[in-house]
Order: structure tokens, then sequence, then C-alpha cells
């Protein structure tokens, strides 16, 4: 069960190893449970109240904390998924939660491909790039704001972005098929993350 020092020695062993460490499939989920718990608790007192006061101040720290902890592991996660090393092969994604898995696998998509792009045009390939398409719920609007940025190029930025509500099957610019749930993280094309964030779809995750 997550509770205050749960969350303080997940963030401690972030800091202290240059490894992800490991964590509950569900630990995030738990996470939630706690804060809701706390919130539900602040209910039963007076706003202003020696009690009230302690519980809103370990309420906002242990949210603090969580961020914390996603921001590291975050850049951890990064960081492996870009870079290829001697323990790539033993890598153990048990030691993900399943938000993590899941963002691992889509990076892992996207940086492949975005070498393989590379790989086209250092060895004079042509790389034959579709448009924008999607679902019809989500294709007229995104081509119109998109067709803004095309003269961008599709290797130039990938965006982290955290979705706000389900989003259709789509096809980015990279030309890699997303299907997005709320609350999801995802790694996608900048002209895509764009778009995606002017309608209020998404948000930006800012890692620095």
């Amino acid at each position: 069960m997550v509770n205050r020092r749960t969350i303080d020695d997940a963030v401690r062993m972030e800091k202290e190893n240059s490894k992800l460490s490991a964590l509950d499939d569900d630990f995030y989920q738990q996470s939630r449970t706690f804060l809701q718990s706390l919130y539900e608790e602040l209910k039963n007192y007076e706003p202003g109240s020696s009690k009230y006061n302690i519980i809103q101040r370990g309420l906002k720290n242990a949210r603090d904390q969580i961020e914390k902890l996603f921001e590291l592991r975050m850049w951890k996660l990064l960081k492996k998924s870009a870079l290829k090393g001697e323990d790539d092969a033993t890598f153990d994604t048990t030691t993900l939660t399943v938000e993590e898995r899941k963002t691992y696998n889509e990076l892992r998509k996207t940086i492949t491909l975005h070498q393989q792009l590379i790989f086209n045009i250092t060895e004079h390939k042509e790389t034959d790039l579709e448009p924008v398409t999607e679902d019809a719920a989500q294709e007229q609007n995104i081509k119109t704001e998109t067709s803004d940025n095309s003269k961008r190029n599709i290797t130039d930025e990938y965006i982290v972005v955290r979705v706000l509500q389900d989003i259709p099957q789509f096809r980015g610019i990279d030309m890699h098929d997303y299907t997005l749930a709320k609350d999801d993280v995802a790694v996608l094309p900048g002209i895509n993350a764009d778009a995606l964030c002017k309608r209020d779809i998404a948000v930006k995750i800012n890692l620095s």
C-alpha cells in the first residue's frame, strides 16, 4: 500500500541510483488512491484549523514528491529508450509500472522509426511520406492545423504529452499509428503534438 513513506523512499532510491528502481505495477494507481484519501480526510476539518493545515501540507508534499518521482523516472526511461547499451537485452521491464511499460514501448517504436528515417536519408533512399490521416472525428482538425507546419522536417522534434481524453487511432506525420486513451503519456511528432495541445486534447510535459 502506497503511503507518504513509500513515496519518499521511491524518490530517494531514484535519486541514488542511475538505473530505474523497481515499482509495483499499479504504483501510480495506488498513489492516486492515497491522495484521494487525504482529500477526503481534509473534508472532516475546518479550513484554517491546525489539523486541516497539517493534512493540507502533507497532501501538497505527497503530490510534489509523486511529480518529482515521475520526472526522475521519465528522464531515465527516455535515456533508456534512446540509447542502446550493453544491458539492453537484459532490461527488465517488470521494474516499470503499467503506464511506464506502455510509454517505453511507444518510445522504442518511435525512436526505431526515426532511426530508419535517418538511415534512409544517409543511404539516399526515398521515404514515401503520406499526409496525416485519422478517424473521422479527429481527421479534419488535425490536418488543418498541421498544414501550417508542413515545412517542418518530421524528424526535427518529438514531444512528450499527457492525453486529456480518448483519441481514436490516427496516423502521425512519422507514419506511425497512434491510439491514445485519457491520461496516457506518449511521445508524438511535434506537429501532431502541437495540434492536439492547441485543441486542449493533450498537454505538453516539461522535462527540463
